[in-house]
This record gives C-alpha cells, sequence and structure tokens, in this order.
C-alpha cells in the first residue's frame, strides 16, 4: 500500500493589513522588545488562515503592534492528501511560517513598521523580513 504524501495544493492568496495599534513618546532611542507571532486562525477543506502579528514595545513609552491576515485558498484535492481534516490542520500548524514567509508576509509589515517608526524625520525601525522565533526569545 502506498503511502499518502501530505501537502497542501494552493491555488490562491489574499492578504491583507488587519491590525495597526500605535503609540509613541517623544524619545528618539529606546530600548524595546520584538516579538512575532502565528495564529493558525480557520483550516478547512478550501481554506487556510493565518495571522502574523508582529509587536515592538517598550516599558511605557512605545508600543507598535501590526497584524495581517493571509488567506491560503485550497484545490479541492488538499484534503485527500491526509487521514482527515485534523491531520491537514496539524499539517498547516507546523508549516505557518513556510507559509507566511512564501507570500512575503513580514516584509509587508517590516515596510509598514518602517514607514510607521519614520514618521516626522525620525529614525524608521527596520526588522528583517523573516524573523526565527527562536532568535528573538
Amino acid at each position: 500500500m502506498e503511502k499518502k504524501k501530505n501537502k497542501l495544493f494552493i491555488n490562491g492568496v489574499d492578504a491583507y493589513l488587519e491590525n495597526i495599534d500605535y503609540k509613541a513618546s517623544g524619545k528618539e532611542y529606546i530600548q524595546a522588545k520584538i516579538s512575532q507571532k502565528l495564529d493558525l486562525i480557520e483550516c478547512n477543506e478550501e481554506l487556510v488562515t493565518i495571522r502574523m502579528t508582529r509587536s515592538i514595545q517598550s516599558e511605557d513609552e512605545f508600543k507598535l503592534v501590526v497584524s495581517c491576515i493571509g488567506k491560503f485558498h485550497l484545490e479541492k484535492k488538499s484534503l485527500k492528501n491526509f487521514k482527515n481534516l485534523e491531520d491537514m490542520r496539524q499539517y498547516a500548524s507546523e508549516r505557518m511560517g513556510y507559509l507566511v514567509d512564501k507570500i512575503q508576509m513580514g516584509a509587508v509589515l517590516t515596510q509598514i513598521i518602517a514607514n510607521i517608526t519614520g514618521t516626522f524625520g525620525r529614525t524608521p525601525t527596520i526588522l528583517p523580513p523573516i524573523i526565527n522565533e527562536n532568535t528573538i526569545k
């Protein structure tokens, strides 16, 4: 008996900005913590939806949280590559980083963060497009 290969067949992607939460002090240089979070919002026979959230925060002086949503439209045959929907959901959850990197969601958030933090002649905060979660912990 031939073993099924786990694979998602993606036939289209929609990505859009979800939220911006911004608070800044008058200080030019601050010590800030950077974080990134990926959430699997939805996974069914037709769609995998992932939220990417990046935040830069200091104690009380600065806060910037930006999130975007990526919707990966699946071909009907994707579910056939898995035992069941839960198996497909687990596969998608383990590969969220790969999926968002493929459509460059991190690059979009990097540009938005640079644009916001660089307003009024300030030096923009520029993050790498791909952030390894192990590096920022």
